[in-house]
């Protein structure tokens, strides 16, 4: 059967069309993918390395303040904040120029900095000072300092930016101090476990994960309810020197990744219906009190960078679901300590 005029006639719109889309297509150039960039803090050179992950460069290296020990990357990664131990101050990095372009000056020896969900605010954690710095970032200059515990360490910021809290590990205390965003006060304090360093929040806030150095463990404390102990709910077996802690943000609750300063292993930890198991043990290097220290997740979560401070690399492991494995390093020398990453993904 012959085809009627308007089948004819559909056809060749549906022709004339297809042509159009093919020809904007075939003259829209390519997006070119960003590169994943590295920012990591080496105590040795007192500077902030660039390093593009995707080909193993060095770009630049930073100067900033002493003892360069943390480092966070603004919501929009236009900027990057480091805390630096030496002189006591917080440098601004523009990642667009790779240059620092504002120095704050804070308490005594900061070390966790962590920014609100905004990028408004930047807390700093100064552990001689047992202090909190509170950075209005607009205006990069310090508006209030909290008094919190003994030696406090590392910040978790709640993911609400409308007044949830932020909790300071206070190694010395054994706590972690909990303050209200809008009062500035602290509210209250939970029984950790010994001498709390780094700590790692749940989508909500609600579980709070938090490593605890001389006892080799992670403690997994409700934030929202009061428990006996405190809000800690269990604690979980890891390796020596449990530095870092830090919770994969694009695979819900079911992994959890711990550094072993002591052992120079990374502790990987697996959900399985809402409690985490160890899964496996990492080597990364060096062992005997010479990292690894802190680690970052890649921005779609399929890569953790890892600086090792006594071989002075940068680990890359590879992600795939709740799995983990090395895939290479990055010689960086020194003794490279914290990481924040930007752009692309791996």
């Amino acid at each position: 059967m012959k085809p009627s005029h308007l089948h004819r006639q559909y056809a060749i719109s549906f022709a004339a069309v297809a042509s159009l889309l093919l020809s904007v297509w075939s003259a829209t150039p390519a997006r070119a993918q960003q590169p994943t960039l590295a920012y990591v803090t080496n105590t040795t050179s007192n500077a902030v390395q660039v390093v593009n992950v995707d080909t193993g460069d060095i770009l630049a290296a930073i100067p900033v303040g002493a003892i360069p020990v943390d480092i966070d990357a603004s919501p929009d990664a236009q900027y990057m904040y480091v805390s630096n131990r030496g002189t006591n101050d917080v440098s601004v990095i523009s990642t667009a120029q790779n240059a620092v372009l504002a120095t704050i000056t804070v308490g005594s020896a900061p070390e966790g900095i962590a920014l609100s969900p905004d990028g408004g605010t930047l807390y700093v954690a100064n552990t001689y000072g047992n202090s909190l710095s509170v950075v209005d970032t607009a205006s990069r200059s310090v508006r209030a300092t909290v008094a919190v515990g003994n030696f406090p360490g590392h910040i978790a910021v709640a993911p609400n930016p409308s007044g949830n809290p932020i909790y300071v590990t206070c190694r010395s205390d054994d706590k972690v101090a909990v303050v209200d965003t809008s009062s500035l006060n602290v509210t209250r304090t939970i029984d950790a476990g010994h001498t709390p360093w780094a700590i790692s929040l749940r989508p909500g806030g609600d579980l709070a994960y938090v490593s605890n150095i001389n006892s080799g463990t992670v403690s997994v404390i409700a934030t929202d309810s009061d428990y006996s102990d405190g809000g800690v709910l269990g604690r979980l077996r890891v390796g020596n020197g449990a530095w870092s802690v830090l919770r994969n943000p694009e695979w819900g609750t079911h992994s959890l990744y711990v550094t072993n300063s002591d052992d120079g292993t990374l502790s990987v930890l697996s959900s399985w219906w809402g409690g985490f198991a160890l899964q496996r043990t990492v080597a990364m290097g060096q062992a005997n009190s010479t990292g690894p220290y802190e680690m970052a997740i890649t921005p779609l979560g399929n890569s953790l960078l890892v600086p090792n401070y006594g071989s002075g690399t940068l680990n890359i492991l590879k992600i795939k679901s709740t799995s983990v494995r090395p895939s290479g390093s990055i010689s960086l020398g020194g003794t490279p300590m914290a990481v924040a990453v930007i752009g692309g993904d791996i």
